[in-house]
């Protein structure tokens, strides 16, 4: 049985978003996307990517589960260390996937099952999905509920 759930999450920054697309001069660019306005205009709105937001929620989970099992700063390998970090490569030619090798890894670190990883010549597929996070800002006043609307930064 397959069960799907949205979850959808008002977060506040705790401190100052960078989440730029380079920069132009000594300019910081802001990423951004096009965005069609209740107007019918086009307007370049800021946002942050999914995948930086699954990023963090790869990387926190990753450094939670190493400090709570008492892993020493340095004592990983690149190899490890990219698994748990960055998803991982593949490392391994051919099309025989050690599938009892994929379910112990994946219930040792249930981490990289939700987020996805490659290993080995095995890719397994991530469990979540995270669109896009809209800023609370002018140009996405028209989709943001009541409450926020009201703040300074939608204004």
């Amino acid at each position: 049985m397959t069960t799907s759930a949205r979850i959808e999450i008002t977060a506040t920054a705790l401190e100052a978003i960078h989440h730029g697309a380079g920069t132009s001069g000594n300019t910081s660019l802001l990423r951004t996307q096009p965005v069609i306005l209740p107007d019918g205009l086009e307007e370049d709105v800021p946002f942050i990517s999914g995948n930086s937001l699954k990023h963090m929620v790869r990387e926190a989970g990753a450094r939670h589960a190493l400090a709570a099992m008492g892993v020493e700063d340095g004592s990983l390998s690149k190899g490890v260390v990219d698994l748990l970090f960055s998803g991982g490569a593949l490392t391994k030619v051919g099309a025989a996937v050690d599938l009892a090798a994929a379910r112990r890894l994946t219930g040792l670190f249930p981490l990289l099952s939700l987020c996805g990883y490659s290993a080995g010549n095995t890719m397994v597929s991530s469990k979540l999905r995270v669109d896009n996070l809209h800023l609370a800002c002018e140009e996405n006043a028209w989709r943001m509920p009541a409450t926020l609307q009201e703040l300074p930064p939608a204004r």
